[in-house]
């Protein structure tokens, strides 16, 4: 169990420290209760990997549908 945070009074209203703001990127990287960084570097790269291959993909299918659709019009050779 965690202990209980410091509390303080000012002006007579209690003051309770909050968590530290984290930006979307450090949640996205190691979630909301934090991870360690090379969980944090693990993920990047998998996310970097991921989008590496989604674009080879893309590009081969833009390749081949750019071929189907005009063809070589260069004689072949039956040699």
């Amino acid at each position: 169990m965690e202990p209980k945070p410091e509390v303080t009074k000012k002006n007579g209203k209690v003051l309770v420290p909050r968590k530290p703001r984290q930006n979307i990127h450090d949640l996205l990287a190691t979630g909301y209760e934090g991870a360690s960084p090379e969980d944090a570097m693990r993920s990047n790269m998998l996310w970097f990997a991921f989008l590496a291959v989604m674009f080879i993909i893309s590009f081969e299918v833009f390749i081949y549908l750019a071929r189907r659709n005009n063809p070589d019009p260069s004689p072949k050779s039956e040699f």
